[in-house]
């Protein structure tokens, strides 16, 4: 026997049957979203300073905690209260922008978002040194 094999018996012991889990995504899925406490005191914060007449924002949280959670619901805030018509979300990997396209699909499915396609989302602008074409 090896020791992963021992490590898997001892989960099993500890955990139970992997058969009776149940996927987090199935639960979120079945209950319908709501943003978790800190994601939820980060959007009041960026309330509070757009009704001082704050119009940017920096979200710094650590990796996995949910900064695109927040962007989402603070967009739908927005768009609702007819205030948002779009959004720029500028990310450095392609696998972030189909992420985060995906997530704004998902969570807003009646906010008119294009569906995916190979025109979507957009690839990445060329530049020259940073200067984008036609700039003077």
């Amino acid at each position: 026997m090896t020791s992963t094999d021992n490590f898997l018996d001892e989960m099993k012991l500890f955990f139970g049957d992997p058969g009776d889990f149940l996927l987090g995504q199935k639960i979120s899925v079945s209950r319908g979203f709501s943003l978790f406490h800190h994601q939820a005191d980060v959007l009041d914060s960026i309330q509070a300073e757009r009704a001082r007449g704050g119009t940017s924002f920096l979200v710094v949280l650590p990796t996995g905690t949910g900064k695109t959670e927040i962007l989402i619901a603070d967009y739908a805030r927005e768009h609702k209260a007819g205030r948002a018509a779009r959004a720029l979300v500028m990310v450095p990997t392609r696998q972030l922008r189909e992420d985060h396209a995906h997530k704004f699909r998902n969570r807003l499915p009646d906010h008119g978002l294009p569906a995916a396609s190979s025109s979507w989302p957009p690839a990445p602008c060329s530049t020259k040194a940073g200067i984008p074409p036609g700039h003077p």
